[in-house]
């Protein structure tokens, strides 16, 4: 690459890094609230113990973007040769913060923390055929001529970005070692991953030439690593899955005979209530160094309020974004059958390609049936506009927020934990949940029900 790419390549990444370290910062701040406190030993309570798993048979495939080095930070053995522009990308192996934090309190030397693992380098370029080379330095001795050469051609890294759930078995998995802290000394394990071509992963406002470069060499990686573990209620055996996450842990309990399910709405959170067998249980709480899982059992004298199928949705309360009238969850039951509420955003593609199917469905159930939109974004006149020109005639309101941001302060979208668009759910009079889904196949299923009745 030239002087000056290099060189605005440098300041890119600076930014790169600022925003990491504060990605870092609120880890760590989590981390700390969901220590490991573990609740007081009793009949309710259920202590379950994790261990590492490397698969996919809990969670769909998560990525997470590589950020772009200075070249001048590390010192490359050897490259390919004849390759004229590349990008060399890096995955943190351990989280230095934390590492500061065992140095400052000594229970590491720093020659300690910098004999470990502390990165994972990985070569991508194109050729002069289109075809994108990437080489991941699983050695980790920074010469990139004795690793293998994956190489994508375009049509493989368009499926990947359009289908990546059909296609990334095809693409090799790699084993890397990893540091991490065990009773104050470093030790190293193994997990595996799936590095992919993403170009645009990132979007801005104002493109530059660097950072067209950096969008079309952009990889991102997939870590197939989650907490498995195994417990018994009465004579029933449940699996619980345990995905760490920066912003969100996800968890996943099913019955050790059953397969995990790879619907959003099987997800749940810590201090979440799920039902298992007869009763209702508490997510209590996980250890930091994820070894075990506690959860408590709850009673409850009557249905409880929830997110999923079987459970009553509370009462809410929202505003009509045109008159500003207020209504409630029961006031739109009142004299209908069913209540469809649409989770969705005038950004989101798929939501504003099935406008026409939802304007069909109330028009053909007009006497049985209610429907409330609710759209997640910042931008209320485009909101207003899109309602009036595609005659949604029924109940709107707007959750002004930024819609593809990771948290949210809706008490309704963090109630009913909506994370992905459009997400349909059908309520009958009595608020208990008969259906909740995402997409055309979910509003399928609804118009199905609906006709049925």
């Amino acid at each position: 690459m030239s002087t000056k790419i290099l060189k605005d390549l440098k300041v890119f990444n600076k930014n790169i890094i600022f925003t990491m370290k504060k990605y870092y910062y609120i880890l760590f701040i989590l981390i700390g609230l969901i220590s490991c406190e573990e609740p007081h030993h009793s009949n309710n309570c259920i202590e379950i113990q994790l261990e590492d798993k490397f698969d996919r048979q809990a969670f769909n495939p998560s990525v997470t973007p590589l950020s772009n080095i200075d070249l001048k930070s590390i010192k490359i053995k050897a490259l390919l040769k004849n390759i004229d522009t590349f990008s060399i990308q890096r995955l943190p192996l351990i989280n230095r913060k934390e590492s500061n934090l065992y140095i400052k309190n000594s229970k590491i030397t720093n020659e300690e923390f910098l004999k470990s693992k502390l990165n994972l380098y990985i070569f991508t370029a194109f050729k002069r055929n289109n075809n994108q080379i990437i080489i991941v330095d699983t050695n980790q001795n920074l010469n990139f001529n004795d690793d293998e050469i994956i190489e994508f051609s375009p049509a493989l890294r368009d499926q990947l970005k359009s289908k990546m759930l059909f296609y990334i078995d095809s693409i090799p998995r790699i084993e890397v070692n990893y540091s991490f802290y065990n009773n104050e000394n470093i030790s190293t394990k193994k997990y595996f991953i799936t590095i992919l071509p993403f170009s645009d992963y990132m979007t801005y406002k104002k493109l530059s030439p660097e950072i067209i470069f950096n969008n079309r060499h952009q990889l991102v990686v997939e870590k197939e690593h989650y907490h498995y573990g195994e417990f018994s209620i009465e004579a029933k055996r449940f699996k619980v899955a345990y995905l760490p996450g920066l912003f969100r842990n996800k968890i996943k309990i099913q019955q050790v005979n059953l397969p995990f399910s790879k619907k959003i709405e099987s997800v749940f959170l810590i201090k979440d209530t799920i039902k298992l067998d007869k009763s209702y249980y508490l997510i209590d709480s996980v250890c930091t160094d994820n070894s075990k899982l506690f959860i408590k059992k709850l009673s409850f004298k009557q249905k409880r309020n929830g997110r999923l199928k079987g459970d009553i949705i509370s009462n809410f309360m929202f505003e009509e974004v045109n008159t500003k009238q207020h209504f409630t969850i029961e006031s739109l039951l009142k004299n209908k059958d069913y209540l469809l509420i649409d989770f969705w955003g005038t950004w989101c593609a798929p939501c504003v390609e099935l406008t026409p199917d939802i304007v069909k469905l109330q028009k053909e159930n007009i006497s049985n049936l209610n429907i409330l939109s609710v759209a997640h974004q910042k931008n209320k006149l485009e909101l207003v506009d899109y309602i009036k020109k595609n005659n949604m005639n029924w109940n709107n309101v707007i959750i002004d927020e930024n819609a593809k941001g990771k948290n949210t302060k809706s008490n309704v979208l963090n109630s009913l934990r909506i994370y992905s668009y459009p997400t349909f759910i059908l309520i009958n009079k009595k608020r208990e949940i008969l259906y909740r889904g995402v997409g055309k196949p979910a509003l399928d299923e609804i118009k199905k029900m609906i006709g049925d009745k």
